[in-house]
């Protein structure tokens, strides 16, 4: 009996993981790893209907999840910036994971400071995990290298916990 009630619980876990990707199957493209909730697939102020994933952007959020070993990032100094009074730049977050690479980056530039204060975010909630979901909106396939995925980086989420660009967008 309490072999039974332990694979049913298994059984029912599997299930919850099927129905999410069953259930949204263009806003997550991959699995989950346990790390999503369903209210990870409803994302503020931005639109419910997403089209097919293809080299057309989409600028609904898509969650797709990786291996943290797979992960690299920096923050790219562009230039001074005189509204920061600093050196401002860009993310470039890599991820390279059977032979296919995505690659993120905010979606304007930023202070380095911010950019290096989303990077120490990430370490603390990536430290000993395995697996890590990243949402970007206008998530596209490169039209002349299919092996080349880029987007906007939104949030990033593993079990431990979540950073988003935008202020109380974690669940």
């Amino acid at each position: 009996m309490k072999y039974l009630f332990i694979f049913l619980l298994i059984l029912s876990g599997c299930e919850n993981k099927k129905s999410l990707q069953s259930k949204y199957p263009l806003k997550l493209l991959s699995d989950d790893y346990g790390i999503l909730k369903e209210s990870d697939m409803h994302d503020k102020g931005f639109l419910e209907d997403v089209g097919e994933f293809s080299t057309e952007p989409s600028s609904a959020p898509r969650w797709i999840c990786f291996e943290v070993k797979d992960f690299t990032s920096k923050c790219i100094n562009v230039s001074y910036s005189e509204k920061f009074n600093a050196n401002s730049g860009d993310l470039d977050m890599v991820v390279k994971h059977v032979r296919k690479e995505y690659r993120f980056s905010f979606n304007s530039i930023v202070s380095n400071e911010i950019c290096e204060d989303h990077r120490a975010e990430w370490k603390k909630v990536m430290d000993g995990e395995k697996y890590f979901c990243v949402s970007s909106t206008f998530l596209a396939i490169d039209k002349r290298d299919s092996n080349k995925i880029s987007g906007i980086f939104y949030r990033l989420k593993t079990k431990k916990g979540c950073d988003s660009w935008f202020v109380d967008h974690c669940n």
